[in-house]
C-alpha cells in the first residue's frame, strides 16, 4: 500500500507519499539582471541558478581583513516546488554557506500559474502585507506567515484576473555578505539553502530549498608567458643567418626575432558589487583591471651588436618601439599604458642585417601589473622563458682515427673555420668497431680562417678516455661556423702524410657538401 503523510496548511491539504523516497524541494534560480523591480511586473524567465565567479583578490587570507569586506547587491529567487493556494500559510527560511548575511533585504513574492515560474507576475511583501513578518539576520533571512490571503492571490494582473494562480516562489533582492576569508582562496564558495514550513505548525516542513553554490572565487584574470622560440643561424651566411629571421614590415631593412608572447584572459571575475565584470581593457565603460603593464627582459639577444631595437606589438600595431639606447647589458625594462585594451601582446627583437649573430640562450621574462581601480583584480605578477639563437654549422665525421697506443701510424683531425664567426669544435667520441660513445672532447676557439690540428692524444685527455690496443674511433665533430674537417695519417718512419677524407666534411646550415 502506498502512504501518504498529510499536512494541514491553512485550510489546504497537502500531501507527500512517504514511501517514495523523494522529498518536495524548492530550487534557487535566476532571473533577468534587472535590479529594479515593479509589483505586478512580468518577472521574465528563471532558470536554475549557475554559481557566478567571485574575484578571490578582493579578500585577503587574514580572516578579520576580508571580514570587514562587504560584497552585495545580488538577487536571488526560490522557486517553490509546491503550488500554494492563496489560503496556504507558509515560513521561509534562507541560510547562507561560506559567508553571512548583511541584514538587510527586500523580499516579494512571486505569483505565477499554478506550477509555473514563468512569466510571472509579483509584489512586494512589505507594500502587500502578505507576510507577517522579515526578518533578516547575519546567519539567516525568515519571512514568516506569507500567504493565506486569498483576495490577495486572486488579484487583476494585467487586463484579466486570474483566480488559478498561486504562490510561485519568492524574490530575494539587495542581498549582501561578508565574513567570507575563505573566499580569499580560489574554489571558495558561498552557497544558499534553506526550508519552507508551515507557518502554523513550525515542525511541519512543506519543502527543502536545495543547497546551492552561488558565487565561486576565482583568479578574475590570468596571464601566461610563452617563449618566442629558437631561431637557428647559419653560420655560412654573410652576416650570420638572417636568411633564418623575419623581415618586419614595419622597417624591411631589419630582422627580427619573437623574445616572448603575453596573453591575459579577456574573461574578468565579478568585482564586490556581485554585478560588474572586470575585464583587462575599457571596452564598453568596464573599469580597467590594471593600469598599466611592467616588463623586464633578460636575455642574451639583446646584449649583440647586431641589436637595434625591441618592440611591443599586439596583432594590428606597434605599441612601443625601444632603441639601444633604452636598454643595456642584455636587459631591456619597460612599461606599457594598458589604456590601449591589450589581452595580448608580442615582444620581438630587431638585427641590423649587416653585423653577424652571436648564439644566445633563452633568457627570462617578468610581467607585473599595476592596479586599476577595480579593488585589486590585476593579474599576478608572472614570469617565464625567452626566445634563443643557435648557430648551425657543420658536422663533420671522420672513422678510423686511429688511437695513440698505435705506435706505427698516427692520426690527426684538422678542423678549418671559413666561416665569419669564431668558435669551438665538439669532438663525439665513440668506438669505432661497436659504435659505443666513449667521451666528448671540446676544442679552443677556432677562429675565422684558422686550422686547428688535433692529435690523437689530445683528444683521449680532453675526453677522458684511456688509448687501448687495436681500438680506433669514430669522431662526431660539430662546431657554430662553417668550416670542414680532415682526418690526416703520419708515418713517423718515412715522415710521410696523408689525406684519409675521401672528402672534406663540410656544410654551412647542417648539411654536408663536398667542394
Amino acid at each position: 500500500m502506498n502512504k501518504q503523510q498529510l499536512y494541514t496548511a491553512g485550510s489546504v491539504l497537502l500531501a507527500t507519499t512517504a514511501l517514495s523516497g523523494v522529498a518536495n524541494a524548492a530550487t534557487v534560480v535566476t532571473y533577468p539582471s534587472t535590479t529594479t523591480f515593479t509589483p505586478g511586473a512580468a518577472l521574465g524567465t528563471v532558470t536554475t541558478v549557475t554559481s557566478q565567479n567571485l574575484a578571490n583578490t578582493i579578500f585577503s587570507s587574514t580572516a578579520a581583513t576580508a571580514n570587514a569586506v562587504n560584497i552585495g547587491g545580488a538577487a536571488f529567487a526560490v522557486s517553490f516546488a509546491n503550488n500554494f493556494a492563496g489560503s496556504t500559510k507558509y515560513s521561509v527560511e534562507l541560510n547562507p554557506t561560506g559567508a553571512t548575511f548583511l541584514p538587510s533585504v527586500d523580499v516579494s513574492l512571486v505569483l505565477s500559474n499554478a506550477g509555473s515560474f514563468l512569466g510571472t507576475n509579483f509584489f512586494t511583501v512589505a507594500a502587500s502585507g502578505n507576510c507577517t513578518s522579515i526578518t533578516a539576520l547575519t546567519t539567516k533571512i525568515i519571512l514568516d506567515g506569507c500567504g493565506g490571503v486569498s483576495n490577495k492571490i486572486a488579484q487583476t494582473i494585467g487586463t484579466n484576473a486570474n483566480t488559478s494562480a498561486s504562490y510561485a516562489g519568492v524574490l530575494f533582492s539587495g542581498i549582501s555578505f561578508n565574513n567570507a576569508s575563505g573566499l580569499a582562496t580560489v574554489g571558495g564558495t558561498i552557497g544558499l539553502s534553506g526550508l519552507v514550513y508551515n507557518a502554523n505548525n513550525t515542525s511541519q516542513n512543506f519543502e527543502t530549498i536545495t543547497a546551492a553554490t552561488v558565487y565561486t572565487a576565482a583568479a578574475p584574470i590570468t596571464g601566461f608567458i610563452t617563449a618566442g622560440g629558437t631561431a637557428t643561424a647559419n653560420a655560412s651566411a654573410t652576416p650570420v643567418a638572417f636568411a633564418y629571421f623575419t623581415t618586419s614590415t614595419a622597417a624591411p631593412s631589419l630582422l627580427t626575432a619573437v623574445l616572448a608572447h603575453i596573453d591575459i584572459s579577456s574573461t574578468g571575475a565579478l568585482s564586490s558589487n556581485l554585478s560588474t565584470a572586470v575585464l583587462p581593457d575599457s571596452a564598453a565603460g568596464i573599469t580597467q583591471a590594471f593600469s598599466s603593464i611592467q616588463v623586464t627582459i633578460t636575455s642574451g639577444e639583446l646584449s649583440q651588436a647586431a641589436v637595434q631595437a625591441v618592440t611591443a606589438s599586439n596583432t594590428t600595431s606597434p605599441i612601443n618601439n625601444f632603441t639601444v639606447s633604452n636598454f643595456s647589458a642584455g636587459v631591456a625594462t619597460f612599461s606599457l599604458n594598458s589604456g590601449v585594451g591589450l589581452t595580448s601582446f608580442s615582444i620581438t627583437v630587431a638585427f641590423s642585417g649587416t653585423t653577424a649573430l652571436s648564439a644566445a640562450a633563452a633568457g627570462t621574462v617578468t610581467v607585473g601589473f599595476g592596479l586599476g581601480s577595480n579593488m585589486g583584480q590585476a593579474p599576478a605578477a608572472m614570469s617565464g622563458r625567452s626566445g634563443s639563437i643557435s648557430l648551425g654549422g657543420f658536422n663533420a665525421e671522420l672513422n678510423t682515427f686511429l688511437g695513440s697506443s698505435n705506435t706505427s701510424f698516427s692520426s690527426f683531425a684538422r678542423i678549418h673555420n671559413n666561416g665569419v664567426l669564431a668558435g669551438p669544435a665538439t669532438v663525439v667520441v665513440r668506438n669505432d668497431a661497436t659504435g659505443v660513445t666513449m667521451g666528448t672532447y671540446t676544442s679552443a676557439s677556432i677562429a675565422t680562417n684558422q686550422t686547428l690540428q688535433i692529435s690523437a692524444k689530445d683528444i683521449e685527455t680532453g675526453a677522458g678516455i684511456t688509448a687501448a690496443a687495436g681500438v680506433n674511433y669514430t669522431l662526431s665533430i660539430s662546431g657554430a661556423f662553417s668550416g670542414y674537417a680532415q682526418h690526416i695519417i703520419f708515418n713517423p718512419a718515412t715522415g710521410q702524410l696523408a689525406d684519409l677524407s675521401s672528402f672534406r666534411n663540410r656544410a654551412g646550415g647542417g648539411g654536408v657538401t663536398t667542394p
